[in-house]
């Protein structure tokens, strides 16, 4: 029926106003906001409601009127013969540009398009645990279509700022934490950092290079299930000095030597050269 025409005794489709344009806003927040969640008020320009005229683009005392070209429909119908038979093009009309209606005596401060750019502030809630390239969509927060027509959508894309010494995977938070050679053998007390803040941990004696300390529940909470939230790993990187003073080489000549072990040029490398052997 619609490419022979047998449509055109149904119900008349009428021509309605074309809908806004979507708009998008870069925002960026830190490492923190990111894993926490925030609040925040951003503002930017749009074309809205032209209060003069109330969206309608007319001028005061007047109103829109039926466009003559389609009688409203917003779309022309052209008819043409072929082997086939008749067939049917449909178009937007293009007086009317599809509305349906047309301003004959348009509004002088929007010039009969029904809508005037102003700036807008809107608060919009960053959920925790967005990351980098996120984008949350607004519905009906874009530009007003002309002539009243429906809003379109405001889409959020979200830039996180890198944080100095925590690397995120997806729920996962890792820090890579360096350590001497005797706070490993020893053992030793150390802040790391947290998205709450600095939080001190224990080294216990021994420690190997390549340890992962595992602080469950301090990394990034699930987008979807807020109530669920990823793990803080620490892995620790044993760090062998390449300079030592007069002092400590004989410190470390005489833990050697009480320890049965050969050091310098006569034992094939000193210790520290075997340690970074033995590290990779």
């Amino acid at each position: 029926d619609a490419f022979f025409g047998g449509g055109a005794g149904g119900a008349v489709r009428r021509g309605r106003p074309a809908a806004g344009s979507d708009l998008r806003y870069d925002l960026r927040i830190s490492f923190g906001e990111a894993v926490r969640g925030v609040e925040k008020e951003i503002e930017f320009p749009v074309m809205g409601r032209c209060e003069t005229c109330g969206g309608s683009g007319a001028k005061a005392g007047s109103e829109p009127t039926t466009c003559p070209q389609c009688s409203g429909r917003g779309e022309v119908r052209t008819v043409r013969s072929t082997m086939l038979g008749q067939m049917v093009n449909v178009s937007t009309c293009p007086r009317c540009r599809g509305e349906g209606r047309i301003v004959e005596a348009p509004c002088g401060t929007c010039r009969g398009d029904g809508r005037t750019e102003r700036p807008r502030k809107l608060r919009v809630s960053i959920p925790a645990g967005i990351d980098e390239g996120h984008q949350i969509r607004l519905s009906g927060e874009g530009e007003v279509g002309p002539r009243s027509g429906p809003a379109g959508s405001l889409y959020v894309a979200v830039h996180v700022t890198p944080h100095p010494s925590l690397r995120r995977d997806g729920t996962e938070l890792y820090h890579e934490l360096d350590v001497s050679i005797s706070q490993a053998a020893l053992g030793t007390r150390v802040a790391i950092p947290t998205v709450e803040g600095d939080e001190e941990i224990e080294i216990r004696a021994g420690t190997q290079p390549g340890t992962e300390l595992r602080l469950r529940g301090r990394g990034v909470p699930h987008l979807r299930r807020p109530n669920v939230r990823g793990d803080l790993h620490v892995l620790v990187n044993v760090v062998v000095p390449t300079k030592l003073s007069k002092r400590e080489r004989e410190l470390l000549e005489a833990f050697a030597k009480e320890a049965g072990e050969t050091v310098g040029s006569e034992g094939g490398g000193g210790i520290f050269e075997r340690v970074r052997d033995a590290l990779g």
